[in-house]
């Protein structure tokens, strides 16, 4: 394997960059996958060949080993667009309660944290087609030897294990008894879209993280990856994005639309076209689009704030689905606190209005969500960021072996429960299949 030493990734970091030259580059990102499953923090962000998306700045991205421990009061502090170091971040749902002052009233699934944040010690990204390292200038010693052992390992063996079974919390009873109170919230006028979800549980060990390199990896959304800190894992097939700051502008891509793949091209495109046309399915990305509008107005530049597209449809191995780019010019001296306060949770996965929305939520839903439809992202050196919507996924404990997957869609006064009830089985297939 051939390197070349580049500048430092920044004039104010201790970050050096290394161009990497290998013959199989598909063959390292398995060894790095793999090196991954015995490391206490790996997070591993992969566009999962979604390289058309104007957005996707790096076809897969790795960050491995916490060199600190990030508190969220520094995290949150931090000015949108400051030059630093790399930052990697994992939020949960409830992580509103810090933001929005919320009190935590329901059974965890699992004990995890409200959030985590990290800046680690080695980073490996593809763009534009090359390999690239960024390490810490004081390990690099130690980043050689890495690279050493990288290239003479063997590829992670195949996994040949089936997956649990995952049972639900909430039978189709009670779905469709909590469907009859959140509409009956929709016709008093307390909301007028909300975000329902289920969850499914498995008790039984089983190597996720190996599974997402063998098998789910190949069949993920852009914005899917693998997320893991101590004995928790987030594995995640997401096709949305939260948030994205580039070029001087903050992106959101809410998605709200979903239709299952046709058995044949000429199914296939038909199901296309029905998406594209549903009065129900266009009505409910529109309002939040509308909310993404309101939430970015509050803290970006007057005049800025624009819908880049609207109702766009996309296909991903197993949906299509409906979705819409909002963008604006964030405002002088903003920190991520008033990002986030401003726009977490993501209003696909809320409601309308937000904090209506996530009180009902938090009034029928079974359990506190955690890491599902939170969010995982990065923070580069030069100030531009990433996240996901951490849905399609499977959130793990290797201590416990519980596991767990959560799915939801929105309700609205158009909607009726055996049509959201049977979405919400798609998307579970879709992580299972």
């Amino acid at each position: 394997m051939k390197q070349t030493f580049l500048q430092p990734a920044t004039q104010e970091s201790n970050w050096s960059t290394v161009k990497l030259d290998v013959n199989d580059s598909e063959l390292f990102y398995r060894n790095l996958i793999g090196w991954g499953k015995g490391l206490k923090t790996f997070f591993a962000f992969d566009s999962a060949g979604y390289t058309n998306n104007s957005l996707n700045r790096f076809e897969w991205l790795i960050m491995a080993e916490e060199y600190r421990k990030v508190t969220a009061e520094e995290f949150l502090i931090r000015p949108i667009g400051k030059l630093g170091d790399w930052i990697g971040f994992l939020v949960s749902y409830d992580f509103k309660n810090l933001l929005h002052h919320q009190e935590i009233i329901k059974n965890d699934l699992l004990q995890t944290d409200l959030a985590y944040f990290f800046e680690p010690v080695w980073v490996f990204y593809k763009q534009n087609g090359v390999l690239y390292a960024d390490y810490r200038s004081e390990y690099r010693e130690d980043f050689i030897r890495l690279l050493r052992e990288l290239n003479n390992s063997c590829p992670p063996t195949l996994l040949r294990s089936l997956m649990p079974e995952f049972k639900p919390l909430t039978d189709k009873t009670q779905y469709l008894s909590n469907f009859e109170k959140l509409l009956w919230h929709l016709y008093r006028g307390d909301i007028y879209e909300v975000n329902y979800c289920v969850f499914y549980l498995s008790d039984g060990n089983f190597d996720y993280h190996a599974l997402w390199s063998e098998q789910l990896s190949k069949s993920s959304g852009p914005m899917g990856g693998v997320f893991k800190t101590g004995d928790i894992s987030v594995i995640s097939k997401s096709p949305e994005r939260f948030l994205v700051y580039r070029n001087g502008r903050l992106y959101s891509q809410p998605i709200k639309g979903t239709i299952k793949r046709g058995r044949d091209h000429k199914e296939d495109e038909q199901l296309r076209a029905k998406l594209n046309t549903s009065k129900k399915e266009r009505s409910e990305n529109v309002m939040i689009v509308d909310l993404v509008r309101n939430d970015l107005s509050r803290i970006c530049e007057i005049g800025s704030v624009k819908v880049d597209e609207l109702f766009g449809i996309y296909t991903f191995p197993m949906v299509h689905q409906m979705v819409s780019t909002v963008s604006g010019v964030p405002r002088d001296n903003l920190h991520l606190h008033d990002v986030m306060k401003a726009l977490f949770p993501m209003g696909s996965m809320t409601g309308a209005p937000k904090i209506s929305a996530m009180k009902i939520i938090q009034s029928v839903e079974t359990h506190n969500r955690g890491y599902y439809s939170g969010s995982a992202g990065y923070i580069a050196p030069d100030g531009e960021m990433d996240s996901n919507v951490i849905i399609r996924s499977i959130v793990s404990d290797q201590a416990s072996g519980k596991a767990y997957i959560g799915v939801g869609s929105a309700v609205t006064i158009y909607t009726n429960g055996e049509d959201e009830y049977n979405e919400c089985l798609l998307k579970l297939n879709s992580v299972l299949s």
